[in-house]
């Protein structure tokens, strides 16, 4: 095996090191942090958007293309709250939407119960939102999550989608086909009822 190929290999089994590391640690995995201003720079070569979708690995996969006029995916793998915090500004400014859908939250509870670092910020999270037209997603790997994200929509004067719970693949999580059409039939619902 030449030199190149043993650098290679060494740099996956350290990059892999680290993503399971940060995974067991319940850190979101540095994919989440490095992919987000790809997406930021998918919005500003999109433009202007009837809506956004914000969202973790489970809105990334999901075709959302005319779900809600002109829709913008901005599902980031990997990513929790924080993650979607740090993004929304930018890809506000560059798809100046009228609507914003906020799917985020199953990587809270992926490998955990992370509920009160969930409530503490997705207020925050919605809050950023302010003066969009605004559709919340329940959790679907968390009841309690989806019930205080109903809660938050309720206060806040948002529509409220429940959380699409299946059908979903191997591991448990992430939707096959089928669970991806029933989240863009659920998006595209809640923004039909505008």
């Amino acid at each position: 095996m030449g030199r190149s190929a043993l650098y290679a290999l060494a740099g996956s089994a350290a990059l892999l090191t680290g993503l399971l590391i940060g995974d067991l640690r319940g850190e979101s995995p540095p994919y989440a942090s490095a992919r987000t201003p790809f997406v930021k720079v998918l919005a500003q070569q999109y433009g202007p958007a009837d809506t956004l979708v914000l969202g973790d690995s489970l809105v990334e996969q999901t075709y959302l293309a005319g779900a809600c006029g002109r829709t913008f995916n901005a599902g980031i793998g990997g990513a929790r709250t924080q993650q979607a915090m740090q993004a929304l500004p930018g890809l506000l400014e560059a798809t100046q939407p009228r609507t914003v859908v906020i799917a985020i939250g199953a990587n809270h509870f992926a490998a955990g119960d992370e509920m009160e670092d969930f409530r503490r910020l997705y207020p925050q999270l919605v809050s950023m939102a302010g003066g969009y037209d605004l559709i919340l997603v329940g959790v679907a790997n968390s009841p309690a999550a989806s019930a205080f994200v109903a809660q938050t929509a309720k206060e806040r004067g948002a529509r409220y989608v429940q959380a699409v719970t299946g059908p979903t693949g191997p591991d448990g999580l992430h939707y096959t086909a089928t669970g991806s059409k029933r989240l863009r039939e659920a998006i595209a619902g809640a923004c039909r009822q505008a």
